[in-house]
Parts: C-alpha cells; structure tokens; sequence
C-alpha cells in the first residue's frame, strides 16, 4: 500500500479519459450535466464543511477504486487534476487547505471512476449528483 495521497495528472491525459470514456470534450464542469440527472440540493452548504459535503456525495455511492479529482485547485499554476485512491479521499479533503491553500470544496467538486464510469459532482450552486455512464 502506497504511502502517496494523491498524484497529479496532466490535463491532456485527463482530458482524454474523459473523451474516451464518456465521449466528452471537457472545458468545464458543467461539461458533465447530463439530461435525466437527478440533482439534490444541499440546504446550507456555505456553513457545512469539506467532509460533510464529501459525505453527501459518497451518500449517493461509496467512493471505490481509482478516483480522478477535479477542485479548484487542479486549475492553480504548475497543477491538474488529482489521481487518488478511494481510501485516501477523505484524508486528501482533510489536507486540502494546509496542501494548497484552500478548501476542498471551495466551488465545484469533481470525481470520477472511469473504470465504474461514475461521475459525482458538487456544483457551487448548492447542488450534488451521481451521473452514471453505463
């Protein structure tokens, strides 16, 4: 068992993941919303923090396997989105702030399994969703 919280990924190899698996063209977040998608809202999400936000994802399925993590730090200079392993999701959430400087959630949240081909998703507007690609 490896002993690293995460490792960075380029945004070309993310990229096309994504397009190889779900046969989209990521720009952005919303790139993901998918028709029939069943958002709930998360009443008071300003005040609530990282790990009861991550609870409500993990709520709709346990995160497992290999994960792929888009926050908003992935977008910083000289990083990309996170490669990570299902059980040190929430140790990562835990040392986002000290690691780089904000919040896990500081808007939108991103993470995939591409081999399970689910996508869960916090959107800044207070909004959470399991997108399955099946």
């Amino acid at each position: 068992m490896s002993n690293v919280l995460y490792n960075l990924i380029t945004w070309e190899y993310f990229k096309s993941l994504v397009k190889r698996n779900f046969n989209i063209d990521f720009v952005k977040i919303d790139d993901f919303f998918k028709e029939g998608t069943e958002w709930l809202s998360l009443e008071d999400y300003e005040n609530l923090n990282d790990d009861e936000i991550l609870n409500n994802l993990a709520s709709l399925k346990n995160f497992e396997g290999n994960l792929y993590v888009v926050t908003d730090a992935s977008y910083q200079k000289e990083l990309s989105p996170f490669q990570i392993e299902s059980t040190n999701i929430k140790s990562f959430a835990e040392n986002h702030k000290n690691i780089f400087g904000e919040r896990f959630v500081e808007t939108d949240i991103l993470i995939i399994n591409f081999e399970l081909k689910f996508a869960w998703i916090f959107h800044h507007e207070g909004v959470y969703a399991l997108i399955d690609f099946r």
